[in-house]
């Protein structure tokens, strides 16, 4: 099969908290199926789970929105 080079643009990826600041990793990850991630906020503290470990790197194809 052929190769198909596709050019890309990287973009990061945050998760913003209500209070303005940003979601960070506490740790690892939960032993959990499939696996959850502790976040907490850097300005106000609150803490939430996400099945994704922010931040993270997204690739787009050039001329995607």
């Amino acid at each position: 099969m052929p190769e198909r080079r596709i050019e890309v643009r990287t973009v990061m990826v945050h998760w913003d908290c209500e209070c303005g600041g940003l979601m960070e990793p506490t740790c690892g990850c939960l032993p959990m199926s499939p696996p959850k991630f502790p976040h907490k906020c850097d300005k106000c503290g609150h803490e939430e789970t996400s099945y994704k470990r922010y931040p993270y790197v997204e690739y787009k194809e050039i001329g995607e929105s």
